[in-house]
């Protein structure tokens, strides 16, 4: 983990953590608002079913603000590694809104724009980029997403992101299942390639631990001109604290 991420996302914390008492304090006052926020230290950043930190450890960061007409808004942050000293890139910093409202007792809908930003970025290095994402879940446990960026990676190659999964209670246990797979296609002749993760959960308090498995399939040579080497889309496990205020 590289000292600039380490200092950015610390410092972002330590004011987070406090904003997260003021934010609480003021829901009870304002009502329809809902803030939250949560801290992670994960063995590893995998984004669909690809490193992002080159198989080190992240610290990772969010604050969330939510109306209960179902728009709501947040930023995320994590540091990343992508293995080139020469791009000046450290963290990534998530800022998304969207709209989530119910269909019917069963059903919800949940249509998102995400700012992808990598400040720091050295000239001929800038990737951020935007994503559109629309989602549905079903009885609060499957759920099916497509995400769609115009411009991925800021590399003029439109990328589409489809996904299903759920998420199951294991009984009375505590425990909770999840599993989801996705397909990542992208246009000018970069291919595609399906990510699976398999994970476990339970909660102690505000502390969430977590186990997960991912895996790659088709992640060739023409995907990784895009997204970086085999290695990083291999099998792994890799095992997260999350505390949420």
């Amino acid at each position: 983990m590289k000292s600039l991420a380490t200092k950015v996302l610390a410092g972002a914390i330590i004011l987070a953590l406090p904003m997260g008492a003021m934010a609480q304090d003021e829901e009870e006052a304002s009502g329809p608002w809902e803030f939250s926020g949560e801290v992670t230290l994960t063995s590893d950043y995998v984004w669909r079913g690809v490193t992002q930190t080159d198989e080190n450890p992240a610290l990772q960061a969010a604050f969330d603000i939510g109306h209960e007409s179902g728009f709501y808004a947040g930023v995320w942050g994590s540091n990343v590694d992508f293995d080139n000293p020469d791009d000046g890139i450290d963290i990534e910093i998530d800022v998304y809104a969207g709209w989530s409202f119910d269909v019917n007792d069963t059903v919800n809908l949940d249509f998102s724009v995400t700012r992808y930003l990598y400040p720091g970025s050295n000239d001929d290095y800038d990737i951020d980029y935007n994503e559109y994402t629309a989602r549905v879940t079903f009885a609060e446990t499957y759920y099916g997403s497509v995400g769609y960026a115009d411009d991925f990676v800021n590399s003029e190659v439109e990328a589409m992101y489809v996904q299903v999964g759920g998420d199951w209670e294991l009984g009375e246990s505590g425990w909770g299942l999840s599993a989801a797979v996705g397909l990542f296609d992208f246009d000018s002749g970069f291919g595609d390639y399906t990510d699976f993760s398999l994970g476990v959960n339970k909660g102690f308090g505000p502390a969430t631990f977590s186990l997960t498995y991912t895996n790659t399939s088709g992640f060739d040579e023409n995907v990784q001109g895009l997204l970086g080497p085999d290695y990083w889309a291999g099998s792994r496990l890799q095992g997260a604290v999350t505390f949420s205020f």
